[in-house]
This record gives C-alpha cells, structure tokens and sequence, in this order.
C-alpha cells in the first residue's frame, strides 16, 4: 500500500451502491492520484472484458 491522498478521498466519494461504470470511473481516477491500494480485481476483470478493439 501506498501513499494516501486525504483531499482527493474527501472531495470523491464513491457513490452509495454505484454501478459497475461509476466503480470503473471512481477507481481509474483514483488510481491517477493515490497510491493507497490497487484497483480490485473485480473492476480490472471488468475493464479486460470490456476492452473496445480499436476500429471495431
């Protein structure tokens, strides 16, 4: 674990029961900006499976 920013969990709270793209949205910006835990697997098993092929 790393290194927590305080301002940025303040001012970016996850939504109450959010959905699968606000959790996507919530921890791709997170992970830009704090270093205080990984993106779960949950969410990057989400990403890889949604992965757009470029020109399709």
């Amino acid at each position: 674990m790393g290194k927590t920013n305080k301002l940025w969990h303040e001012e970016n709270k996850m939504p109450k029961n959010p959905t699968i793209q606000q959790r996507v949205e919530w921890h791709l910006a997170h992970a830009q900006v704090c270093e205080c835990r990984p993106i779960p697997k949950s969410v990057l098993k989400f990403i890889d499976t949604h992965k757009q092929t470029p020109g399709a």
